[in-house]
């Protein structure tokens, strides 16, 4: 590879990452979000989010996300039953994704 192949090559890398780590880090807060939700319920293992997409309840930016949506999973008697969710998670300074307010209520 000649010089002007190689800077081609190293700036559409550079170009790409910055247009796949924003959704990256999206995605990553999106199932992080999905996880600390199940955990909040009486049987987290039941936990199914169904077929919502992310573009359709979730939102934010980088550091801060919120979710609008609903969750299908067994109450303490065995039914399963949907509530809906609404959940907003703030990236720490450890870069972990942590539960800000979290609210529960009745479909």
């Amino acid at each position: 590879m000649d010089r002007f192949s190689i800077y081609i090559f190293v700036v559409a890398a550079i170009l790409g990452l910055l247009f796949v780590y924003p959704r990256w880090e999206e995605h990553t807060a999106w199932e992080t979000t999905k996880i600390l939700i199940a955990n909040q319920l009486k049987s987290p293992s039941t936990a199914s989010f169904g077929n919502q997409q992310m573009e359709d309840c979730f939102s934010g930016t980088r550091n801060f996300y919120s979710f609008n949506g609903w969750v299908d999973s067994q109450n303490a008697m065995g039914a399963t039953i949907r509530t809906r969710v609404k959940c907003d998670v703030i990236k720490s300074d450890s870069g972990k994704w942590e539960v800000h307010q979290i609210e529960f209520s009745p479909w």
